[in-house]
């Protein structure tokens, strides 16, 4: 599986539809009890009755997720050859966070941050950015609606546009509108809506009931980093000064979702900065498994992660 998707041939990513089936119909048959739902909780934007529809749009977020982190990460040109390794990567890594299984505010937000690195990525720095950072803005702060925790993170949008582009009092001025814009449709939507914005609406991910999990899934994932670590490094030593900064971009939002998946262990025992740090992970990971060959450690590192991944249906990894 991993060859294949190591590969640089497209018609791979016909394979990923029918992984997420696969994790999806585990969890119909297979479902552990920190994975079954009750209601839909999507921030701002209030809380709903949970249907078969948003098991669906929920998992179909998910793909397209992967697509969109695939295509950043080739059209990018983050490798020298194409590859297919960071959609697989964020699928078995998502498949460990409920929003893969229930549609939340955590998978909708990182759906979102998704198109943010989109707009950020066609930033250039002698060419006017105002619509790319207007709409990266607007669709930050409608991320921050579904999962309100990424309100305290807006700076970093101001950190990323600067990393691209000299500072520009108008832009700046932009993106505080973009971000402002969405607030107040959902400020209208919850006074028509009839609903307060309470504590629950704040905490629109999951709770971790298994923590035991998480540590097995993260230490693996650590091992895992640490093997991509002189490949990557490597690789930012002969970039060029746009994909250094594209580079920096990327370690600015793992520092912002560990920060968040952090806090929620510590303080709220939530899981959706684990869900949203699946994103950047998965670019850099993918330089864990060689340029040329694949590496047979971290490929059997992947292979344990992804066993635990589908083991989780059949054993509760609790001790």
């Amino acid at each position: 599986m991993v060859k294949a998707f190591f590969g640089n041939r497209a018609l791979v990513l016909f394979l990923l539809p029918f992984l997420v089936a696969g994790y999806m119909i585990l969890h119909s048959f297979y479902a552990v009890d920190y994975l079954k739902f009750d209601r839909v909780n999507l921030g701002f934007f209030g809380i709903y009755e949970n249907t078969p529809l948003t098991i669906i749009i929920s998992a179909a977020l998910v793909f397209f997720n992967a697509i969109i982190v695939n295509n950043i990460f080739n059209r990018n040109e983050f490798k020298e050859k194409n590859t297919y390794l960071p959609a697989l990567i964020f699928v078995v890594l998502a498949s460990f966070s409920e929003a893969y299984y229930q549609l939340n505010g955590s998978v909708a937000s990182s759906f979102l941050i998704a198109l943010v690195i989109i707009q950020l990525y066609r930033l250039n720095q002698n060419e006017d950015g105002r619509k790319d950072i207007f709409n990266a803005a607007f669709l930050f702060g409608l991320s921050a609606c579904f999962y309100p925790v990424i309100f305290f993170f807006f700076p970093i949008l101001f950190l990323t546009v600067w990393v691209l582009r000299p500072f520009v009092l108008r832009e700046s001025i932009l993106m505080i509108l973009g971000f402002t814009l969405p607030l107040i449709y959902a400020g209208i939507l919850s006074y028509y809506a009839g609903y307060d914005l309470d504590n629950e609406l704040f905490n629109s991910s999951g709770t971790i009931e298994n923590k035991s999990l998480y540590t097995i899934a993260g230490s693996l994932l650590l091992i895992l980093s640490l093997t991509a670590a002189a490949p990557l490094l490597m690789t930012i030593k002969k970039s060029g000064i746009r994909l250094k900064k594209l580079f920096r971009i990327i370690f600015f939002l793992i520092i912002a979702f560990g920060t968040i998946f952090l806090f929620e262990i510590f303080w709220t025992n939530n899981q959706g900065g684990f869900y949203l740090m699946t994103l950047p992970l998965s670019i850099l990971l993918t330089y864990a498994f060689g340029e040329r060959e694949l590496r047979p450690f971290p490929t059997f590192i992947f292979y344990v992660i992804f066993m635990i991944s589908v083991g989780k249906f059949f054993y509760a990894f609790k001790f």
